[in-house]
């Protein structure tokens, strides 16, 4: 498998920066339509070995970039895959393209995972949330719980988040408040929601801004300055549909995403609580932007260096398509398939690679070579059209220009990793993942939102 140390913002920069005047006449064999620019499949596990008859893969979870941030090139990075048994499968990646390799299952749980995240700022601390009104902490290296948390009158934990300090459980109508240290309830949120699904704090502000949302379709934001809870919130914003996922964008995190059960997407800032996009239509576009036909919206990408998001769709057989979000429209990136067959339930960013995965079983991780293949001429003659004109700049939330439509395909020298390849020197290796006891967060964890 071949190996690159650029990273993924350059990659996707790569794709959509390529021109016609670089076009080779070579193939890659993959039977892309239109493909432009080879995307390397860079790492494959397929975890179905693992899996339980009728179990799936439903979320994949890597640290936020805070922690990503202070790993070395050569370092062993943990992702995991929660799976609808329910259990937790632990996987762990090398940098710089994270080459797979399974590491345990973590199992156990009494009822359906509704959430999982890592603690903010840390590499080996995640949270789950169940139905069963139970919140654990856990260690990557350990199989048993290192913390209980448990919500009052047994109703669902619905989602859940940590700033190091404290653990934020959503019940079904309360925003709960636990000490990370004690496990013990300090606090509590009430009437702002009915049916809560969705908590998380605010990047960058040091677990002071916390937003939570529920079916009805509201986003509220809170001001947790203060050891007083009453009259936190600062603001709400109304989709007007059940929130499925939220996110982050912007040189200031300063814009918010959200994606609807309805396949919407619309685009916030933050600060003025004001919609900026909404897109009822968002398959619709990206169906006719890349000649697709997208069933479902999987999640939104954002690449901080070059400051863009990028909107990934799916359909029902497995074929995952990109788009870059601007505030104006939805431009074609990448078209990834031949790997996944069937719905692709997630998809993350961790440093240079992109990683999906599915009710097929199946943790695929993706990266752009930057060699630009065979280019049709159709394609050629757009873009020669589109270089006589100036690029159109956008109004600067998303990203900078509109770029022409490339698709791409990936490479079929793939295979299975039986074993991660790991340097004695790097933060995690698979040893310390497998067998080292659970241990306590410092009181003064580090602490960056996802």
């Amino acid at each position: 498998q071949k190996q690159s140390s650029s990273r993924i913002s350059r990659c996707i920069m790569s794709w959509t920066n390529s021109s016609s005047s670089s076009s080779s006449s070579s193939s890659n064999g993959s039977g892309s339509n239109g493909d432009d620019a080879k995307t390397e499949l860079v790492a494959f596990e397929a975890i179905s070995g693992h899996l339980v008859k009728g179990e799936y893969a439903m979320r994949c979870v890597v640290p936020d970039p805070s922690a990503m941030s202070r790993l070395q090139s050569s370092a062993v990075s943990p992702l995991l895959v929660v799976t609808s048994e329910p259990s937790v499968h632990v996987m762990a990646g090398v940098l710089p393209l994270a080459q797979l390799s399974y590491v345990k299952k973590v199992k156990g749980f009494k009822a359906r995972i509704s959430d999982c995240c890592f603690v903010n700022g840390q590499l080996d601390a995640y949270l789950t949330a169940c139905e069963d009104g139970t919140c654990v902490l856990w260690s990557v290296k350990s199989t048993k719980p290192v913390r209980k948390f448990k919500i009052p009158g047994g109703k669902p934990a619905m989602s859940c988040c940590s700033n190091g300090k404290q653990v934020v459980v959503a019940g079904e109508e309360n925003i709960f408040f636990f000490d990370v240290n004690t496990s013990k309830l300090i606090g509590a949120l009430s009437d702002y929601h009915t049916d809560l699904n969705l908590v998380r704090y605010h990047p960058g502000s040091d677990g002071k801004v916390l937003f939570s949302a529920d079916d009805d379709g509201l986003i509220n934001q809170f001001n947790l300055v203060g050891n007083d809870l009453d009259d936190t919130l600062d603001g709400s914003m109304n989709v007007e549909q059940t929130v499925a996922r939220i996110g982050f964008f912007g040189a200031e995190l300063e814009y918010m995403y959200c994606l609807t059960n309805v396949e919407t997407l619309s685009l916030w800032h933050v600060v003025k609580g004001q919609v900026m996009l909404s897109m009822s239509d968002a398959r619709q576009r990206m169906s006719k932007a890349t000649g697709v036909n997208v069933d479902y919206l999987i999640d939104c990408v954002y690449v901080a260096d070059q400051q863009r998001l990028f909107v990934f769709g799916g359909t029902n057989n497995g074929t995952v398509v990109v788009c870059h979000v601007n505030v104006d429209a939805i431009s074609p990136v990448a078209v990834l398939k031949g790997v996944h067959d069937d719905v692709v339930r997630d998809v993350v960013a961790s440093g240079p690679t992109i990683y999906t995965c599915g009710e097929d079983g199946k943790v695929v991780g993706w990266s752009c070579s930057g060699e630009v293949i065979a280019r049709k001429k159709a394609m050629n003659q757009q873009q020669q059209q589109q270089q006589q004109q100036p690029l159109r700049k956008s109004s600067g939330v998303c990203g900078q220009q509109r770029r022409p439509c490339l698709l791409f395909a990936h490479s079929r020298n793939h295979g299975v990793s039986s074993a991660p390849l790991l340097d004695p020197r790097t933060v995690l290796n698979a040893a310390t993942l497998a067998s080292s006891p659970p241990r306590s967060l410092p009181s003064h964890a580090p602490h960056h939102p996802r």
